[in-house]
């Protein structure tokens, strides 16, 4: 069975936190392993993660604040072994098989060009109520 990394990075995300997580272990695919770096969170987002530290398969790091985009590329560096990443935005609550599906559909691609997976999602006022729809953007990516 493939071996999917979920990177999260966190910033003062303590409203939806604990959701997300609980979103993420919920997966009905087995064999993910979730990796979560705090950015330097000064709100209650740090005290919500301690509360996962032990759970299996649930890897986290606290950091001083370097931003989105280099707080995931520390997490990409410290994650090196895997077949797939999935990255998740801190206020992402996941359906339970996203993962599922999107191994499913990367398992039926032809495995000699690199894949990229992107799935529809909703959007939400802050009582998670869905208010939007965003499709995936359909690009051509030349990579």
């Amino acid at each position: 069975m493939k071996r999917v990394n979920i990177l999260l990075s966190t910033y003062n995300g303590e409203s939806y936190i604990e959701q997300q997580i609980d979103s993420l272990i919920k997966q009905d695919y087995p064999a993910c392993y979730i990796f979560i770096r705090d950015d330097g969170s000064t709100d209650g987002t740090c005290a919500c993660l301690r509360q996962y530290e032990k759970k299996d398969r649930i890897f986290i790091t606290y950091g001083k604040n370097l931003g989105f985009l280099r707080s995931f590329k520390t997490l990409l560096s410290d994650v090196c072994e895997g077949d797939y990443w999935a990255f998740c935005d801190q206020d992402d609550i996941w359906y339970c098989d996203k993962v599922s599906k999107a191994v499913r559909w990367m398992d039926n691609c032809s495995n000699d060009v690199p894949l990229l997976y992107q799935c529809s999602y909703y959007l939400t006022n802050e009582r998670l109520e869905k208010i939007g729809i965003c499709g995936p953007m359909i690009k051509k990516y030349n990579l």
